[in-house]
């Protein structure tokens, strides 16, 4: 798992304080190139946010194009060991 801070809104120390805050342990990535940028020109192609949470299977459980921490929670546990 990768989470990506897009936009240029966060620097690292941003970052590390909200891994520190959320409890977040996967790796926190920096859009330092701002290649985000590209796809917000056109908002109707902007794949940001999707949330996908795959099985073991390869098998899509959880699509949200919405942010909905309780609802990813859940997911995220069911294909947990």
């Amino acid at each position: 798992m990768l989470g990506l801070s897009a936009g240029g809104m966060a620097d690292a120390d941003d970052l590390r304080a909200f891994a520190s805050a959320s409890g977040v342990t996967f790796p926190l990535l920096e859009d330092t190139a701002h290649t985000y940028d590209e796809y917000t020109r056109d908002p109707t192609a902007s794949p940001y946010p999707i949330d996908i949470v795959l099985d073991a299977d390869g098998v899509i459980v959880y699509f949200s194009r919405e942010y909905d921490p309780v609802g990813l929670r859940a997911a995220v546990e069911s294909v947990l060991p």
